[in-house]
């Protein structure tokens, strides 16, 4: 007659989580339970098997070291720490600085439902900049604008034609062939872009570099939720094709924008839509994925991602040309900004990689 083999009821522990991995398909749960599991078996090994889990005679007591053991300490410090970064990765901090910051996080999770975590990436990669009226809006050539409040009047050359001006307002970006410089090739192809305020008007702006590095970044990846912003407002263009020249805009809910948005005041989407939650309710949201993530099979094609085959041709096409490849032996850019308030004054500022920066008072 078959009897149950006389061993460690840590055994018992770490076998039922490591059973229980087996059922979950979300990262979270995979990983504390095979934490739970290795300490399952550390914790065996620490007793000497002891079937009563007895740690009486723990074999380091008698000079004996079990490779095992330390084998397995060492995988349950390593998913212990794996599960705290991704149970971290959830916690969002209501820490931003200011209210600028959190209009500008406000757009980007209407947009993309960005979290802080990846909101910080962007955001200490750009700069707020506020000019007055008719202005150049500098270095167009190499960076990418988001309109925080106001109106520009913009122009370029297209197939050898200046173009007729077209206006951006409050969540549009520009010059949005700057979009290439990420995965998805959209074209949009132009030059010497420029831009004019309308009225006092503030910016933000990313130089090329800055996308670069965002756009290479593995820890948090930015790159889906760039390429999800790019998605919405390549919609917004072709909406506005539909539009009467006193029509506005849809926000991110596809609702239209105020009338006074048509004359410089802010996007919808700057201003906080949702109401934070409290943490009782955020812990049972979590509940809840974990309840819904709970099968044996994952579904079919779990590891398949849409993306693009080849890579984007107009990435380096780009690069090349905002950062005038091979033009300057020093490796140096500079861009000249014309401020009408100071007369015929010329400013010359370095324009190097990786870090941009235009004092925001000229």
């Amino acid at each position: 007659m078959a009897k149950l083999a006389d061993t460690s009821p840590f055994l018992y522990f770490a076998t039922f989580f490591f059973v229980f991995s087996c059922f979950w398909s979300d990262l979270i749960c995979i990983r504390l339970s095979l934490t739970m599991g290795f300490l399952g078996l550390v914790l065996a090994g620490l007793s000497g098997y002891d079937s009563k889990g007895s740690f009486a005679n723990m074999p380091l007591s008698e000079g004996t070291v079990d490779l095992t053991t330390i084998f397995n300490l060492f995988l349950f410090v390593l998913n212990a720490c794996i599960s705290y970064r991704l149970i971290m990765d959830e916690v969002h901090l209501d820490d931003l600085a200011g209210e600028e910051e959190q209009a500008l996080f406000d757009y980007f999770q209407s947009r993309s439902n960005m979290t802080p975590l990846h909101f910080r990436e962007i955001y200490k990669r750009g700069k707020i900049i506020e000019l007055e009226a008719n202005q150049k809006v500098p270095n167009c050539h190499r960076t990418l604008y988001l309109l925080i409040e106001g109106r520009v009047k913009c122009n370029c050359i297209i197939n050898g034609n200046r173009s007729e001006d077209f206006v951006k307002r409050s969540g549009e970006f520009f010059d949005i062939r700057m979009y290439n410089i990420f995965t998805l090739p959209i074209g949009f192809d132009n030059d010497d872009f420029q831009a004019t305020t309308m009225m006092k008007t503030k910016l933000f702006g990313w130089d090329i570099c800055n996308l670069v590095e965002m756009r290479d970044l593995k820890s948090p990846s930015l790159l889906k939720f760039w390429e999800f912003t790019i998605i919405r407002s390549l919609s917004a263009v072709a909406i506005r094709h539909h539009l009467k020249k006193n029509d506005t805009l849809y926000d991110s809910m596809l609702i239209p924008e105020d009338e006074s948005w048509l004359w410089g005041a802010r996007s919808r989407d700057f201003a906080p839509r949702f109401t934070p939650k409290p943490i009782w309710q955020r812990i049972k949201a979590q509940f809840t994925i974990f309840a819904t993530s709970m099968e044996i099979l994952p579904p079919r094609g779990i590891r398949h991602r849409p993306g693009i085959i080849e890579p984007n041709p107009k990435q380096i096409e780009l690069e090349r040309k905002c950062l005038g490849e091979g033009k300057s032996k020093s490796n140096k850019r500079f861009f000249r900004l014309i401020s009408s308030s100071k007369g015929s004054k010329d400013e010359e500022l370095d324009m190097s990689c990786p870090h941009m920066w235009i004092d925001s008072s000229v």
